[in-house]
């Protein structure tokens, strides 16, 4: 995906855990956040605690959405997956994409990678791995302040 690009639609997604479903059309409104992860990606679970407490700084202006995306046969153990969102006590969607149709939608080819949407659904930062986190957050806050 590149800059400006609209939302990818989650019509293809199977399996929600903490949701029932979720709809792109949903999330418009207010920017989103969406992640994508896996469980057996070291770096992830760092960055799981981070993304609760942008998500609890946020709460009620920014949307906040995880894809799993599996990196190995074992990562599509959805029992797994759902222990692992427990574990870190993820209170938020988590769409388990373990046919990664959401991955190529979004264009996703590693985890942790992130993706921040204006209030239109308008993709205005994209973001892999963890070596930026502060320009990561700054791009959040301004993307927040500017839907206000």
């Amino acid at each position: 995906m590149r800059i400006r690009d609209n939302m990818p639609k989650f019509d293809s997604v199977e399996t929600w855990l903490n949701c029932g479903s979720l709809t792109t059309k949903e999330l418009l409104g207010k920017p989103a956040l969406i992640h994508f992860w896996s469980v057996s990606c070291p770096s992830c679970k760092n960055q799981l605690q981070k993304i609760n407490m942008i998500r609890q700084r946020y709460q009620g202006v920014l949307n906040v959405v995880g894809i799993h995306m599996p990196r190995s046969r074992g990562d599509k153990v959805v029992q797994k997956i759902s222990e692992t969102v427990k574990q870190y006590h993820i209170d938020y969607p988590v769409a388990v994409d373990n046919d990664e149709k959401i991955t190529m939608a979004f264009q996703s080819t590693s985890v942790p990678c992130y993706f921040i949407f204006d209030e239109k659904g308008v993709l205005r930062y994209r973001q892999n791995g963890v070596s930026t986190m502060g320009l990561f957050e700054r791009r959040i806050h301004r993307i927040v302040q500017q839907a206000l």
